[in-house]
């Protein structure tokens, strides 16, 4: 995964345009989780140079970002400070998640990163996902779907991510916004809702 370092140490980072991913989209997607009534702590991870987790407090968010590269935390912090809302980012990674990032979260947003890892990266990213959310949290996934080429993380097979995320429930599934630029490519937003603990 050091290509991430690198191509945050040169500026080369398209996936962070949120306005090419849809911005009408995301903006409708998170809508719906500041109506949901429930906790209002977010975790955004894979957080990058925190464009989202921005996003999130000014909707009223108490949010935590979290990445593998300084570089990118660093980076995140001086945006939050520049767009005057508070938030706490930590170097960290997503398979051991629970470790930087503590638990009680009412609401996870990945937009990238689970589809950048290897399958038993993945594996232990579902598990650490149900350690840190609250029993009735969601979790918004963004992630290309089958192959894509050109130097991009494989896409996931949706059915392997549900099975992956057996804590949690899918609840909702539609196909991303993509620029034009990626329009051969095919990828999905999944939302999961935390399944109660059994009694």
């Amino acid at each position: 995964m050091n290509i991430w370092k690198v191509l945050y140490l040169v500026g080369f980072t398209p996936w962070e345009q949120t306005g090419e991913l849809g911005a009408a989209q995301i903006e409708r997607l998170l809508a719906r989780e500041d109506d949901s009534g429930g906790p209002k702590r977010a975790l955004d991870i894979g957080c990058g140079r925190g464009g989202h987790s921005i996003e999130l407090a000014r909707r009223g968010w108490q949010v935590t970002g979290i990445d593998f590269v300084p570089r990118a935390i660093k980076q995140a912090r001086k945006r939050a400070q520049a767009a005057g809302v508070s938030i706490r980012f930590e170097v960290g990674d997503a398979t051991e998640m629970s470790a930087v990032a503590g638990t009680g979260y009412g609401f996870l947003m990945d937009l990238g990163c689970f589809h950048s890892l290897t399958p038993a990266q993945q594996a232990a990213y579902a598990r650490q996902s149900a350690v840190v959310a609250e029993p009735d949290a969601a979790l918004l996934i963004f992630a290309f779907t089958g192959t894509t080429g050109r130097g991009m993380p494989d896409g996931v097979d949706p059915d392997e991510v549900e099975r992956l995320f057996a804590d949690w429930k899918l609840t909702d599934t539609e196909p991303a916004v993509l620029p034009d630029r990626l329009s051969k490519l095919s990828a999905r937003w999944m939302r999961f809702q935390r399944q109660p603990l059994a009694s």
